[in-house]
């Protein structure tokens, strides 16, 4: 790197989410000198299905049963607390439970809010928030979980496994956005994109299927001049899923630290 030159400084990099999630990622490529080009592929909206509605409403009829709540994004958090406030409910009922967040930014959004959060797992992901619990869980209690409806099952599996009633509801429905399947192609045909940062396996499925929807009759082929690089182990997967070896992950599921990979990666390009 020249004197001067910024870690990212020539590099054009993609960045897939949502709308209302893209700003701080854009914000820190352009700070380390990189061109961001923000296209979601995802968009996020309230369920409309009349049986989940009446499903979140029961689970906030009796929100005081509850012993656990576990939120496993910031997503849940700020949609299952906008719901709450729209049935005539706030935080105050959720003071009985012990709250346990996937990680340091879904945990400071419930404490933003007036909420304490009683575990944080050291890796943020499903499988160490239930590991992080597991001492504390009891038979018979019972546990709400506020999600994505594309969310694994792996922690409401693993808690039913010790006996925990658990109560799974879809708080927001993860949507393909389309809006830019044309000018998505039209970057990789034209190789004007550097790098890949994906943030959750639906940005990897959702923008293969919209380079198909576009024409492109073999997407990892046009992608294979891109270095992506996972936010962690279970985005990942879907990477391998689709035979694609060839990739970085961050060393932790965080923004922070899919930015630290990107500069790496910046640094062994040359």
């Amino acid at each position: 790197m020249e004197i001067g030159q910024k870690p990212l400084s020539g590099r054009r990099i993609l960045v897939t989410r949502t709308k209302e999630q893209a700003g701080e990622l854009v914000q820190r490529i352009e700070e380390l000198g990189g061109k961001a080009v923000a296209l979601p592929v995802i968009r996020l909206q309230s369920p409309v299905d009349p049986a989940r509605l009446s499903e979140l409403e029961q689970a906030i009829e009796r929100l005081e049963q509850f012993n656990w709540i576990f939120f496993t994004s910031v997503n849940a958090v700020v949609h299952f607390l906008d719901r709450l406030k729209q049935f005539g409910s706030d935080v105050h009922r959720l003071h009985g439970a012990r709250i346990a967040a996937v990680g340091p930014k879904t945990a400071r959004a419930l404490e933003d809010r007036g909420l304490t959060v009683y575990a944080i797992p050291e890796r943020y992901q499903a499988e160490d928030l239930f590991d992080t619990v597991a001492g504390d869980l009891r038979a018979g209690q019972q546990a709400l979980i506020p999600r994505s409806d594309l969310a694994r099952k792996v922690l409401p599996d693993n808690l039913r496994s010790q006996g925990i009633h658990v109560t799974e509801i879809d708080i927001y429905e993860n949507i393909l956005c389309t809006d830019h399947a044309a000018k998505l192609a039209e970057l990789f045909i034209d190789r004007q994109i550097d790098m890949l940062p994906l943030t959750s396996p639906s940005t990897f499925r959702n923008l293969v299927t919209l380079l198909q929807s576009a024409g492109v009759k073999e997407p990892m082929v046009l992608l294979s001049d891109v270095m992506l690089l996972c936010i962690g182990p279970v985005t990942a997967r879907a990477v391998e899923e689709a035979g694609w070896t060839d990739y970085r992950m961050a060393k932790e599921a965080t923004i922070d630290s899919l930015v630290e990979a990107m500069v790496e990666a910046s640094e062994q390009l040359g």
